[in-house]
């Protein structure tokens, strides 16, 4: 991965946390809780970053490999 797209997806993260923390806020959660707003919805945005970049190598594999029973492989095992 990039530097530049690391930074990018660091940023984005910690703009979603922020969105967490913010609506948790103007929600009237506490401060403890609205903290665990933050973490989870940074969390979850490191982690659909994870599953994009994961599905992305899939389908090049797939598109490199050949043959009906290779690619049913590659689609059910990986």
């Amino acid at each position: 991965m990039s530097t530049s797209r690391k930074k990018k997806s660091e940023a984005n993260r910690d703009a979603a946390g922020l969105v967490g923390y913010l609506q948790a806020r103007s929600e009237g959660a506490s401060q403890t809780d609205s903290v665990a707003g933050l973490y989870g919805a940074r969390t979850f945005s490191g982690a659909m970053e994870a599953e994009r970049i994961a599905s992305q190598l899939r389908r090049e594999k797939l598109a490199n490999t050949t043959g009906f029973w290779p690619r049913l492989w590659v689609r059910i095992v990986g």
